[in-house]
């Protein structure tokens, strides 16, 4: 703890540490770390007011690393009622920190259809040296398929699409392993047909690139 901090909150000077928050950009280290002591020392002293209104300061100046503790200390200290008036403003905090835990915790609400409004909305880019995506892996869509499949399969032509167009051998493995995923779904619901009809269509606009032909041979996608 900062010298002087741990000063001040041994003297009760509770005041003066509000009025350094104050002065402190919001979005600053320094900021985060005062308005977690402060909801400590608020919480400890038993004033449920003041620790919430400094709850909801720390996690709107933290850092990436603090947002499940701060996520556990609205669960758990947060009177049912307050928690749940301010739950939407947690959740889009969290979001804006912290993609991933935010996913997470929208499955563990049953709330499927936001992490499908999430990866639909969510920017994705492509280049030879790189991709982005918030769902690697497929950890989320995966989860998503037995309610979502026709969204899914789209969201992966997409990603395939993105690989194929950054061009190189790698890209184009890269490309297949997802063509191989669509496929599986296809075939999972007994959409073979369909699948036979996505993949001609395919084939038919990158006729002309070799490299992405012979690694779907290998792949045997394709004789």
């Amino acid at each position: 703890m900062v010298p002087f901090v741990e000063r001040w909150i041994y003297r009760n000077e509770i005041e003066a540490l509000d009025k350094l928050f104050d002065s402190l950009q919001k979005s600053s280290f320094a900021a985060g770390y005062l308005t977690e002591l402060l909801y400590k020392y608020h919480k400890k002293m038993g004033n449920y007011e003041q620790a919430k209104e400094k709850l909801f300061d720390w996690l709107a100046t933290s850092q990436y690393d603090s947002i499940e503790e701060i996520y556990s200390e609205c669960q758990h200290f947060l009177h049912t009622k307050d928690f749940n008036q301010h739950e939407p403003f947690i959740l889009e905090q969290i979001k804006e920190k912290d993609t991933d835990f935010y996913l997470e915790i929208c499955l563990e609400k049953g709330q499927k259809n936001l992490v499908l409004n999430y990866l639909q909305s969510a920017n994705r880019k492509s280049n030879d040296w790189f991709f982005y995506t918030p769902d690697n892996g497929h950890y989320f869509s995966k989860q998503l398929i037995d309610d979502y499949p026709e969204e899914i399969i789209d969201l992966y032509w997409q990603e395939a699409n993105n690989f194929i167009q950054a061009g190189k051998r790698e890209n184009y493995r890269r490309a297949i392993s997802i063509l191989e995923e669509i496929r599986s779904i296809y075939y999972k619901f007994n959409q073979e047909t369909i699948w036979e009809k996505e993949l001609e269509s395919f084939l038919t606009i990158h006729k002309r690139k070799r490299l992405l032909l012979e690694e779907m041979r290998k792949k045997q996608l394709i004789v």
